[in-house]
């Protein structure tokens, strides 16, 4: 969906430099206005998606049937009358990648649910997943979506863990994200641009969504809630693959994203304490059974020696302990290595990686 967004300023300097960033969006066809006259004339014959306007630019008349959604581009020095207390605002003095995604949650929730931002059919979905933690399954999880971003692919990362650990490697600059998209999902809007509002990314290709802002916001997550997520984001249209990095139990949550993936990475550690969770994982038949199809496993920390638990589930992996201990650097160095090649090709489709 391509937003019709007009800018109205009397700072010709600063609109100016504001439309020559958003230049960058291929979503957006953009027009200026730094003159009140100029801005009725086209609103008397066009009409515009959003219009960011300074306040002395504010003509109801005008705005009427012409812009969808009007955004008062603030200044936090204003005092704004009474009548303008209740627009949409938007700060001038930010980001302007900021100011493009609040512009895009704002429309999101103003145009309702027609219409999406990009038709290109449904992502793909991988699950890792181990029953003992500690076995490098968020590295891992990490590591193949940046390897997979690296050749092209885009890759949104999700954390369902209770207790997310990622901040290691990505940076949180927001504390909105799968809470906040998880909070709209009963209301009428459209979601695809509510997600590219809430994205973050690392580096080109790379997006990511905040944890869960509490352990609450996952265990109070009903199963159909959680399908209807995955859905926005799978079928977007901004993504190839999507990759899931679960928790440690088996609830009935853990087991719908299970359903929901197209394959499950078992990650395996070793030691004593993980071998024996991963003993009583493969003794629940009903959960082997359900998925085996799906199921590839990647042996960590691996010593040579015949992984300790016995199963049909094929071994597409062995990644030897390696000397660096900043999990950042542990994995780029993964992503970059020759460890994660089979793992990403069976994440994302070796004919498409």
């Amino acid at each position: 969906m391509i937003l019709k967004l007009a800018a109205a300023a009397a700072d010709r300097s600063y609109v100016q430099r504001l439309m020559r960033a958003l230049e960058e969006y291929d979503n957006l066809r953009l027009s200026v206005f730094t003159d009140q006259e100029s801005l009725k004339l086209s609103l008397a014959d066009r009409k515009y998606d959003v219009l960011l306007f300074d306040p002395a630019f504010y003509d109801p008349q005008a705005f009427q049937n012409a812009v969808t959604l009007p955004v008062l581009l603030l200044d936090e020095n204003y005092i704004l009358p009474e009548y303008l207390k209740d627009f949409a605002k938007i700060s001038r003095y930010q980001r302007v990648s900021q100011i493009y995604k609040r512009v895009l949650e704002l429309y999101s929730e103003k145009a309702g649910s027609a219409g999406n931002l990009s038709e290109t059919g449904r992502a793909g979905a991988a699950a890792f997943y181990s029953p003992a933690g500690g076995t490098g399954k968020t590295t891992l999880a990490l590591a193949c979506a940046a390897r997979l971003a690296a050749q092209g692919v885009r890759v949104c990362y999700l954390n369902f863990e209770e207790a997310a650990s990622e901040e290691c490697y990505l940076p949180q600059k927001a504390e909105r994200g799968l809470s906040e998209l998880l909070g709209c999902l009963g209301e009428n809007l459209n979601f695809s641009m509510k997600l590219q509002g809430l994205l973050q990314n690392k580096g080109e290709n790379l997006y990511y969504l905040n944890h869960f802002d509490s352990p609450n916001d996952f265990y109070e997550m009903k199963e159909e809630e959680l399908e209807k997520l995955m859905e926005v984001i799978q079928g977007s249209g901004f993504f190839d693959a999507a990759v899931m990095d679960l928790g440690c139990s088996m609830e009935r949550k853990n087991q719908k994203l299970f359903e929901l993936a197209d394959t499950i990475v078992l990650v395996e550690g070793c030691g004593r304490t993980a071998e024996s969770k991963q003993k009583i994982f493969y003794n629940q038949m009903h959960i082997l059974n359900a998925y085996r199809e799906k199921m590839v496993r990647v042996i960590n920390f691996d010593t040579g020696e015949k992984p300790s638990q016995e199963s049909e589930i094929p071994v597409i992996g062995r990644i030897k302990r390696m000397a660096e201990s900043d999990t950042a650097l542990l994995a780029d160095a993964l992503a970059q290595g020759p460890y994660l090649k089979a793992v990403a090709d069976a994440v994302y489709g070796k004919e498409r990686a």
